[in-house]
């Protein structure tokens, strides 16, 4: 059977909570093992936004950026084994997602990629931006949209590189540490309970990022260090079942020339135990990634 996994735009996959016309989609083909014209009729697709696309929802929201959310570049040396270095390598390239969509300017960019392309030696794979990248990094200057947007192509380009190079579990822990970032970074932005419950309800449609996630995960859990990050995972699906959810008919509504748009499925709210104790977890699993 072959599996897909795609990285859109987070407002297609969230239900009901965008009436606007989604942002462009972007389907990127991230497993495609040898199959039959049989097999491609039963493809299995996992439909993962990309940390890019989550903080354009989380500037739309009106987050501010505060760079003591992200992860110290210094302590990039810190990692030696593939679990630790695969997951870091998730954390900071959704670090520089971040601080990208908010406008950090082109010296960071360099930081962030000179950094990752460090990472990315250790995984066994040179040369992960080359300096073509570097190249259009500089004739940039300081144009925020365009390193934006040179930072959200790239994050793919990164990953199809895993594929040639035939690192699908080291993949697999990428997305894992860069989805824990994403989910420390919405919960250092909200704040506290009662603080934003337009980023609260964000967070709480993550339920459906997390489920396929899971999914195209679980592809490699008999490789022992996806087996382990599962496990993390599957912390943050149960800390999901307690939220308070009620359910509603689905309903399917597309017009002609638009993007397909779902509205009803489980609503689910935070409660201040809820929120906390899930907010608790995303900062106790970070903290065994990084240190």
């Amino acid at each position: 059977m072959k599996k897909l996994v795609y990285f859109l735009s987070a407002s297609l996959i969230l239900l009901g909570c965008q009436e606007e016309e989604p942002t462009k989609q972007v389907d990127v083909e991230v497993i495609d093992d040898a199959a039959s014209d049989e097999d491609l009729k039963n493809e299995v697709v996992y439909a993962i936004p990309s940390p890019n696309e989550q903080f354009d929802l989380l500037q739309n929201l009106g987050g501010e950026v505060n760079t003591l959310f992200v992860h110290d570049l210094a302590r990039l040396d810190d990692y030696s084994s593939t679990k630790s270095i695969a997951l870091n390598f998730g954390i900071y390239s959704a670090d520089a997602a971040y601080m990208m969509r908010f406008n950090q300017g082109k010296s960071v960019f360099m930081n962030y990629v000179s950094g990752l392309d460090k990472l990315g030696g250790k995984l066994g794979i040179s040369q992960v931006y080359g300096q073509d990248l570097l190249t259009t990094i500089e004739e940039a200057q300081d144009d925020a949209d365009l390193l934006y947007d040179i930072s959200s192509d790239n994050y793919l380009k990164v990953y199809d590189k895993m594929l040639e190079n035939e690192k699908s579990a080291e993949l697999a822990l990428i997305l894992a540490g860069g989805w824990i970032e994403t989910m420390h970074i919405l919960f250092s932005t909200a704040g506290d309970f009662d603080n934003d419950f337009e980023i609260q309800e964000s967070i709480t449609e993550q339920r459906y990022v997390l489920e396929n996630l899971y999914a195209f995960i679980s592809a490699y859990e008999d490789n022992e260090d996806v087996k382990s990050v599962l496990g993390m995972l599957q912390q943050f699906l149960d800390s999901f079942e307690t939220l308070d959810c009620q359910s509603s008919e689905l309903e399917i509504q597309k017009e002609e020339g638009q993007a397909m748009v779902l509205f009803g499925g489980d609503s689910c709210l935070f409660t201040a135990e809820s929120y906390n104790g899930m907010k608790s977890l995303v900062q106790e699993i970070r903290n065994t990634i990084i240190d």
